[in-house]
């Protein structure tokens, strides 16, 4: 099954929605050394010191004159990699713990910064943040900020693009590095859908006039059907969102997680942030556990997918 629905309004405009019975691997339990990382969990794609390497990062504080909005701690990383081609694809990840093992995750696109000597690169990030008093529902941090990098490289040299990780690093706070017994976000992860030959005209909505969100929780709803008649088998709601507003989809997706639908969302990172307050359905969603990964855009972009 896969369908999609599409509305002018930002709140969960589009979802997909697949089910099938793939049974990829999705990681194993974490090894945590005492030598300042932490193991990607069972990360096939781990990447070779020589290929990609976190090379240095920091934090400073955003000193925010509104008084009433959470300390803001902002971050830089720097990425240094082997120049194999000239096209590529270069990602700072973030993980911030909360109470109850919540976490807070944000992707970041990297830019050039410039010779590294060699043939290696230098490529980095400024735009990450993270909020030490106001996480999910007001959260204080739970242990230290992690981060790693990503890169699009074909490490095995198959033909085929893979996404190589480093081991985390600690960017922010004390203590040993952690890390989820499993990683909903690590590389080898797929979406998978089944072509059904269904060719119906996809229907769209028009909000305020048509009720958009109703048509989402429908589609949510066949899921859940699906999973009820086959529990073993792997169903997914995979969705890539600007807003998540409508309290009604929260349930149905919620509903789904508790059921063991695999429940994946990708959303803006700034509407991650506290003062982002018109951004309602979010804590719900990350302190029940469904893995939610804010995606910084390059610049002013906003992640204003919606599919």
């Amino acid at each position: 099954m896969h369908r999609a629905v599409w509305t002018a309004l930002a709140l969960f405009a589009c979802l997909a929605l697949a089910a099938c019975g793939d049974n990829s691997p999705k990681g194993e339990e974490a090894n945590n050394p005492d030598n300042g990382k932490a193991d990607s969990v069972g990360d096939p794609n781990l990447a070779p010191a020589w290929l990609l390497s976190v090379d240095a990062s920091g934090t400073w504080i955003d000193a925010d004159e509104d008084e009433e909005n959470p300390v803001v701690i902002r971050g830089w990383v720097d990425v240094k990699l082997q120049n194999r081609r000239f096209h590529k694809r270069v990602f700072v990840e973030m993980a911030a713990p909360y109470p109850g093992g919540v976490v807070m995750r944000t992707l970041h696109p990297a830019r050039y910064r410039g010779s590294a000597g060699g043939n290696d690169e230098y490529w980095g990030v400024d735009t990450i943040e993270f909020y030490p008093e106001g996480g999910p529902q007001g959260a204080i941090l739970a242990g230290p900020v992690l981060v790693r990098a990503r890169l699009q490289d074909d490490l095995d040299e198959d033909g085929k693009d893979e996404v190589v990780v480093t081991l985390w690093s600690v960017l922010y706070g004390t203590g040993s590095p952690w890390q989820p017994a499993v990683d909903p976000w690590y590389s080898g992860w797929t979406s998978p859908t089944v072509d059904t030959g269904d060719t119906t005209v996809p229907q769209v909505y028009y909000t305020p006039f048509d009720d958009a969100g109703a048509a989402v929780v429908d589609l949510i709803g066949e899921v859940i059907s699906a999973k009820l008649e086959d529990p073993a088998g792997r169903h997914t709601i995979h969705g890539a969102i600007f807003n998540i507003n409508d309290p009604r989809i929260t349930d149905a997706l919620l509903d789904a997680h508790y059921l063991g639908v695999e429940v994946r969302l990708l959303t803006d990172a700034r509407k991650l942030s506290p003062a982002a307050y018109w951004q309602t359905e979010d804590d719900r969603l990350l302190t029940a556990g469904v893995p939610l990964l804010g995606v910084r855009r390059e610049g002013n972009g906003a992640m204003h997918d919606k599919f």
